[in-house]
Parts: structure tokens; C-alpha cells; sequence
């Protein structure tokens, strides 16, 4: 019998709720929107917001319930991407043209409830000094005088505005030629020629690097339009756009208007945020729009700018591409041997530059955290600063390895071997490497010194997901569920309710690779913690079952606390029902999530879940501290070590009073154990127990190590 409802729809959580200030001033926005746009044009706004709208995972959830939902869309095509959402957006603004008026979203208002993650601290930091570092200043230091403006008030009033300055701009022009040669997939341009390009991108006053590291890579594409296809521009004139994020699996578009908050400088209005960045590749006296308008609309997904300060540049790259996500960790150069540089050159390489240059990765980097900040300074970088890849090329002038990267500051350049003003950059070598020397953000650099000076760089391969399906579209199915107490909030893989955690089943039609990807909610929309810093997520796990040998089961991803979102790739038989299972760190941990699979004919099927006894709907209660911490005294780990058990980790305190025994020897391993099935466990589900290295190297050879 099923311990939860397969349904179809929304969840049964409840939507984040904001302070009161903001709830307020949203309720009066949207009552003057319904005064003059109509009922009909707020129930279409209302609509695309609460599609997107977070869910508070913090709230008890009552009713168990999974969902398996498809997804599919193209990565080289336009118009591909949440079709529905784009026609409400047409639909819209139709009937502002009509009331001739321009969009004011109620949702995300013109007023610091949109600017601050909470209003009431609105200006506190004005009278704070600004420096350098957006991503270590106070929020908006330094800034007064804020009021909201349209393009066409922001700097010099008299340039035109487009969301893209070049030749897609003027498409309408020329008969649309372009945009259908671009649909077809004829066109085979840099999208600089469509006037989109990384040095459009200039950060502003928050800290939100990552953001438009992301960004910039999507703008560095080649064949894929995926900017073209991530935004609707085609209502400007209304003050409306829209734009589309990946959104734990499916596509959403998210309803801006194009108010910006801007400060008096000089004699212009200025954005305080991405603002207006002028370069050689732009044309002359247009203002172009795209980096505010997604920046816009990132905030309003996470409910203000405020919240979207400091993140991860992958999983931003995934929001925007639905690629999947791997790193590759570089060690510093002092531990690695004489050919790591060039193994690691090698496999980037590969994957930037694949043989049928059918493809398009998003790569980017962060400067080392171990590295001195001074010696970092020196060399021009910034310490855990995100640094968009642009290329990768070696020259067959001197054959060097170059590496391009890009700063979003749209400053701060490398000052090391091949910095801008290196004598060495003759004019046919920057030809050949496609380097223009401006002070705009962008920089080469010899890949020997990349190694020494970064220390990971994160992949989004949004195009794997196209191969590994059939035909020229991408498709994922999603699995949407939720550990629920008492119900299906089962506990950590060995634990005594593990198997009623919820569970899918998993098919493909031909032996082939599966891209599974694991996401619990962003908590960028519940506000912060007494620091002022993001609240953490839940540490989640996913199991696979072997579909003959049963009691084989392998945890094949795991997600942080501070993550949203962890990817694997596993191989998969033809014929075969693999069991996915998603549990949390200890039983009576509450929290929704979402599993995305892809591959050749692959599905995601329901499966039965066993009904709980009253004993173990007992043990799954709704555990007293939902944060992550120990099961016995439920003391939160932080940054203090943890040990693993069969019903959750515990703190170093705890384990001294009851350190795990070998069954074999009876003794307490010292330092290292290992956990194996105890294929002769009574209850339902497969239990683990603990034995020692010695016991286990005699018995079992190196297999299901764990280290203290």
C-alpha cells in the first residue's frame, strides 16, 4: 500500500511568506494594478509568479505526495523553452497595449521591499564607506538618494535603449531573415554578432559575482541562442520582459517590468546595480538592456537584489541552462607532478572544445581561498572571486597555452606573464587568439599560471543532455516528492525506516548512460540568519537499488546543506527497474526535493512505498531541530566534525560515549571502519553493522570504507 499520493499539480507546502512590510506594500501594488491594468491582466501576472513563487520547506508538511512530471526542450532553438509561459506574457501585454500603459509588477514593486531582504533596514548602511570588494561590503554601502527609473531616464536620454545593440536588433528590418536563419540553425555567427557579448556584463554595488559570471558565459555561446531564447523582448514598449530559469527541472518564465533603482551621479541617473557597459564590440549610443533585466529578474525569483548576494556560479549556470554540473578540482601545484598541468589542460580542453564542435559547455573558476590575498592583489586577482572561462587555445605562433578568462567586475585584469600590456602580444598572435586589449575585465593568461592561481573550475553541459536522448531535444523527467514526518521522512540509508523514504523507479531502453540530478529548495527567499547570512538547506542522499541484487545499494549523489543542487552519471541496463531513493540525514528531517533523470528512453515510474507501522511513523516524527546536527544531543554541526552511524551522524562528544564496535572482534576500530549489509537483519529493510579494518581487509577486501 503507497505511503503517499502520486498526483499531479502543486505541492501541498505552503509559499514562503514575507515580513509584514512586504506583504503590505505587495497587497496594495497589486490592488492598484487591478485598478488600472483590469482583472483579467492580474490574474495572467498573478499567474507566472506563483508558478515560480518559492515554497517554504521550514513549514510541516501533512500530506505526502510525489509527482513525476517531463520536461523537454531544445538547446539550439528559440522559442523552445516554456512556450506557455512566453504566450502569457504575449497575452499580457496586449491588454497594456490596449489600456495604453506601461507594466508596474505588483510582486516586485519599485520600493525597498524589492531592494532589501529586510525593508526595515533599509539605508543602514549609507553612511558606511564603500570599497573594492562589493562581495565583502556591508549591503549597499555608501548609497543614497535611491528612486527607480526606465531606461530611457538612466544615463545619457537621448541614446536609444534595445535589449541587444547589433544585427538581431534590427531584424524586424531586414524582413526577419536573420531570426529565421537562427530558428533553422543556418546561422553559424557568434552571438557577438547579435550584439550579445561578456563584456556587456558590469557588475554593480552587491556582491553577486557569481551571478554575472554566469551570465557571461551564456553570452560567450557560439552555436547555442540561448539568450535569445531565455528572454522575451518583444515588449519592450509595454515596460515588460520576461525571463526563463531552470527551475529544479522545469522551465519558468519570470515577469519583470523594467524599472531599475538608480542614484544620482554626475548629471546622469545611474543603476546601482548591472548597469550600462560601454566597449569596443557595442554600438554607438545605445544603452543595452539584458544584464539589468536578468539581474532583475534573478532577484525577483529570490523575492530582493539583497538575497541573491554571494553564490555558486554553477548552479546559477543551471538555472540558466539546465546544463549538468561537474568540477574539476585542481591541486595546487606544490602536491601535483611534473605532467598534472598538462592532464588537466588536456581534459578541460576536451571538454570546451569537443571534435564536433556541436557543443557548448559554461565554464567558469574561482581564484585559490588558500592563496594570500596580497600575493593574489599582486597578480591583479581577487581571492573566491567567480571568473567566467571564455576559451581555451594553444598558439601555433609560440605554442603557449592561453587561457581566456573574464572578470564581472568588467575591471581588475591579470597582471602576470601575457597581461594586457605584455609587450609580447603582437598583432598576429592577438588575431590568432581572438584577444582584444582593453580594459574591459577580459584577460589571457598562460594555463601554468591558471594552475598555480585557481584552484577549481565548474562545468554546465547543457547539450549532454540533448545526446543522451533521442532525436534534437533535451528531456528530463522529474521526480517531485518530499520526506514528510511520520510518513516518508525515512532517515539516512541504513537506518531502520530507510525504506520508507520516498522512492522511483528508474527505466531506459537500451544500455546507456543516465544524467541524474538531485535539487532540494533554494533558501535564498526565507530570509537570513542572525549573521546576516543564508540559511542552510538540508543534507540529502540518493540510493540506487540494484535491480536483481536487491540488498545492493549504493549512494551514488549527496547534497550538502549548502548546496541546491549535486549530479552524477550512472550506467544503466536495458530492461532493468532501477529504485531511486532520496532520504535526508536523520529520520524525521522534513524536506521537498526534486530527482531529474536523462537518457536514452529513460523514465522515471512510480513504484509502491510501504505503509509505516505505528512504531515507525514513531521513529519518524518530526524531529525537534530540523538543522543538521547531531541525533543524539541535536547540537548543530557548523564547522565541527561529524561521524557517521546507521540513524544519523553524531557530534565528537556524543561518539565518546558510544563508539561503534566491530561485531567480528568486539573492538573499537581505531581511526577507521567499515560499514557492510547485515544480510541476516530481521526488520524490512537492509540494516548496516560496523567492522574494523583488520576484520574487514580478512573478509571483504577494500569495499564500503568510512573514515573517522
Amino acid at each position: 500500500m503507497s505511503s503517499y499520493h502520486w498526483r499531479r499539480g502543486e505541492a501541498p507546502s505552503k509559499p514562503v511568506q514575507r515580513n509584514e512590510q512586504k506583504e503590505a506594500e505587495t497587497a496594495r501594488c497589486i490592488a492598484a494594478f487591478r485598478e488600472t491594468a483590469g482583472q483579467e491582466a492580474c490574474e495572467i501576472v498573478s499567474e507566472l509568479t506563483f508558478r515560480h513563487w518559492p515554497r517554504d520547506s521550514r513549514q510541516p508538511c501533512d500530506d505526502a505526495f510525489a509527482d513525476i512530471i517531463a520536461e523537454k526542450w531544445s538547446p539550439y532553438k528559440v522559442n523552445s523553452r516554456d512556450i506557455y509561459g512566453e504566450h502569457k506574457v504575449g497575452e499580457l501585454a496586449a491588454i497594456l497595449k490596449q489600456k495604453q500603459i506601461l507594466f508596474e509588477d505588483p510582486f516586485f514593486p519599485a520600493h525597498d521591499v524589492s531592494i532589501y531582504a529586510d525593508p526595515a533596514k533599509a539605508d543602514a548602511n549609507a553612511d558606511v564607506a564603500q570599497t573594492l570588494r562589493k562581495d565583502q561590503d556591508l549591503f549597499l554601502a555608501g548609497v543614497k538618494g535611491i528612486e527607480w527609473k526606465r531606461p530611457c531616464d538612466i544615463g545619457d536620454p537621448t541614446w536609444e535603449c534595445r535589449m541587444f545593440s547589433g544585427l538581431a536588433a534590427d531584424a524586424d528590418a531586414a524582413g526577419g531573415k536573420y531570426q529565421h536563419a537562427l530558428e533553422k540553425g543556418m546561422l553559424d555567427k557568434h552571438l557577438h554578432d547579435l550584439g550579445i557579448d561578456p563584456d556587456d556584463v558590469a557588475q554593480g554595488q552587491i556582491g553577486n559575482c557569481y551571478f554575472m559570471a554566469a551570465i557571461a558565459n551564456t553570452a560567450g555561446a557560439t552555436k547555442d541562442v540561448i539568450i535569445r531564447d531565455l528572454v522575451v523582448e518583444d515588449y519592450g514598449k509595454q515596460g515588460l520582459y520576461g525571463v526563463k530559469f531552470f527551475i529544479n527541472g522545469q522551465w519558468n518564465t519570470v515577469l519583470v517590468d523594467d524599472r531599475l533603482p538608480c542614484i544620482f551621479e554626475g548629471s546622469q541617473w545611474k543603476p546601482i546595480f548591472a548597469g550600462l557597459k560601454g566597449h569596443s564590440k557595442q554600438k554607438d549610443k545605445v544603452k543595452e538592456l539584458w544584464p539589468m533585466i536578468f539581474e532583475k529578474a534573478w532577484s525577483k525569483l529570490h523575492m530582493s537584489y539583497e538575497a541573491t548576494a554571494a553564490g555558486d556560479t554553477a548552479d546559477a549556470t543551471n538555472y540558466l541552462t539546465g546544463g549538468f554540473i561537474t568540477k574539476i578540482e585542481i591541486e595546487s601545484p606544490s602536491l601535483a607532478d611534473v605532467h598534472y598541468a598538462q592532464d588537466r589542460w588536456e581534459e578541460l580542453f576536451k571538454i570546451m572544445n569537443p571534435a564536433n564542435d556541436d557543443a557548448r559547455v559554461f565554464c567558469s573558476c574561482n581564484a585559490r581561498y588558500d592563496a594570500n590575498e596580497k600575493d593574489l592583489a599582486d597578480k591583479g586577482l581577487v581571492s573566491g572571486h567567480a571568473y567566467s572561462i571564455l576559451k581555451m587555445k594553444k598558439s601555433t605562433i609560440n605554442n603557449v597555452c592561453f587561457i581566456q578568462l573574464r572578470n564581472p567586475w568588467g575591471q581588475c585584469e591579470w597582471l602576470g606573464d601575457w597581461r594586457d600590456q605584455d609587450p609580447r602580444w603582437t598583432e598576429e598572435l592577438k588575431t590568432e587568439m581572438e584577444h582584444d586589449i582593453e580594459p574591459d575585465g577580459t584577460f589571457c593568461m598562460a594555463w601554468n599560471d591558471f594552475v598555480v592561481w585557481f584552484g577549481e573550475v565548474q562545468i554546465s553541459d547543457p547539450v549532454c543532455l540533448q545526446h543522451a536522448t533521442e532525436g534534437d531535444t533535451a528531456q528530463v523527467d522529474v521526480f517531485h516528492s518530499a520526506m514528510v514526518a511520520g510518513k516518508t521522512a525515512g532517515g539516512p540509508r541504513g537506518g531502520r525506516t530507510f525504506h520508507f523514504n520516498p522512492s522511483v523507479g528508474l527505466t531506459v531502453t537500451k544500455d546507456c548512460d543516465v544524467y541524474l540530478s538531485l535539487y532540494q529548495p533554494d533558501t535564498r527567499s526565507y530570509g537570513q540568519d542572525e549573521d546576516g547570512y543564508q540559511l542552510d538547506g538540508q543534507q540529502l542522499a540518493l540510493t540506487l537499488t540494484d535491480p536483481i541484487h536487491t540488498h545492493v545499494q549504493t549512494e551514488v549523489m549527496h547534497l550538502s546543506p549548502y548546496e541546491r543542487l549535486t549530479c552524477c552519471k550512472i550506467k544503466c541496463d536495458a530492461g532493468k527497474t532501477y529504485k531511486l531513493t532520496v532520504s535526508s540525514w536523520a529520520a524525521g528531517v522534513e524536506c521537498p526535493f526534486w530527482v531529474t533523470a536523462a537518457g536514452y528512453g529513460c523514465h522515471l515510474v512510480g513504484v509502491q512505498q510501504e505503509e509505516p507501522s505505528a512504531a515507525g511513523a514513531e521513529h519518524m516524527k518530526r524531529r525537534e531541530n530540523q538543522k543538521f546536527g547531531c541525533v543524539e544531543c541535536l547540537k548543530p554541526f557548523c564547522a565541527a566534525p561529524y561521524y557517521p552511524m546507521p540513524d544519523g551522524p553524531i557530534c565528537e562528544a556524543c561518539k565518546g560515549k558510544n563508539d561503534p564496535k566491530c561485531k567480528e572482534c568486539l573492538q573499537t576500530p581505531p581511526g577507521v571502519f567499515y560499514r557492510r549489509v547485515d544480510h541476516d537483519a530481521t526488520t524490512p529493510t537492509s540494516q548496516f553493522i560496523i567492522i574494523c579494518q583488520a576484520c574487514f581487509e580478512e573478509k571483504e577486501g577494500n569495499a564500503g570504507r568510512s573514515t573517522l
